[in-house]
């Protein structure tokens, strides 16, 4: 075959950032304490900015795959750390925050209503931001009564639903939600998420793929394999991705990231300390002998083709762990 011929084929309750596994019970116990002191305190403070009666109540803290925990049609999220490098989301739907937004603009309740069914803070974005930073002030406190260190906040970021799941909901979470009863309104909700899954889990498979068309049919394949599947676009590759990409036992990455070379991004992921264990496999559409030696001396596993059979894409990279 020529070389152009073409190939056929904090606490230790939270995360722990040498890449241990966590007891998911005790992450989930942990929450639960949070969320109690934090709805006794959102009662009061944010009554007082809303200037309408907030009563909170925490849920009960739960263990479940991310995918599970009805956090779809968008997302506002903001991940905060500890001293010791844990991590802790704050997250709402987009629909409540908006409308949490219009509460605090002072909207009446058709307004509130209207601002719900947008999902978009377009319009309430400053208002629901007001709201967001008190009850991440809020959370640090919390963190300092229990002496649980300090929790440091990062950047916020909105997911939209055409985007898919965050890649910090892939895989098995602890998390609770804490619901907040408005005066004259319906409630909305805020949850807290940790991340609790390990590599000894099922094999969870990290994906990146430029082609949007591509990625919503890989999406809906999702449900043929009882695994965690996450798949990202180029553009979502920030911390919270590469922190899902370290509990990945598979991950792949498209030759052409429209605009990156896959090949040099496995050959960042092959260096790693948090990847460079886990199965490295380059997608290709029609790849020729030479682009496959290319792909493993980068460090891929193998290479498969597009477009994807998520079955096979399984099939592929268990056989390169030797599980096949």
């Amino acid at each position: 075959m020529s070389d152009d011929e073409q190939v056929e084929g904090t606490d230790d309750e939270l995360s722990d950032e040498a890449g241990e596994e966590q007891d998911p019970q005790e992450a989930a116990e942990f929450l639960s304490g949070v969320a109690t002191d934090l709805a006794e305190l959102l009662d009061k403070d944010l009554t007082a900015l809303l200037g309408c009666q907030v009563t909170a109540t925490a849920q009960e803290a739960k263990v479940a795959a991310g995918s599970s925990l009805g956090l779809a049609g968008g997302l506002h999220h903001q991940k905060a750390e500890t001293d010791d490098g844990d991590s802790l989301h704050l997250v709402c739907t987009l629909a409540d925050a908006s409308a949490l937004g219009a509460v605090k603009a002072g909207a009446d309740a058709e307004v509130v209503k209207a601002a719900r069914e947008s999902a978009s803070l377009d319009e309430h974005g400053e208002a629901f931001g007001e709201a967001h930073q008190l009850v991440a002030a809020l959370l640090g406190s919390v963190f300092e009564k229990q002496e649980a260190g300090t929790l440091t906040p990062g950047e916020s970021a909105t997911q939209e639903a055409s985007a898919g799941m965050p890649p910090f909901l892939a895989g098995e979470c602890a998390a609770v939600a804490i619901t907040l009863d408005l005066e004259g309104h319906d409630s909305v909700t805020l949850h807290l998420v940790v991340g609790v899954s390990g590599s000894g889990g099922d094999l969870v498979l990290f994906i990146v793929e430029p082609d949007a068309d591509e990625r919503e049919r890989l999406e809906e394949q999702v449900e043929k394999l009882e695994r965690e599947i996450q798949v990202v676009g180029p553009e979502e590759l920030d911390d919270d991705a590469y922190d899902a990409m370290a509990d990945a036992q598979g991950i792949v990455v498209a030759w052409d990231l429209a605009g990156r070379s896959g090949v040099e991004l496995v050959e960042h992921l092959a260096r790693e300390p948090g990847t460079r264990e886990a199965t490295l496999v380059l997608s290709h559409v029609q790849p020729t002998r030479t682009e496959v030696a290319v792909g493993l001396r980068a460090g891929a596993r193998s290479l498969v083709m597009r477009p994807y059979d998520i079955e096979e894409l399984d099939g592929a990279i268990r056989s390169a762990r030797g599980e096949a």
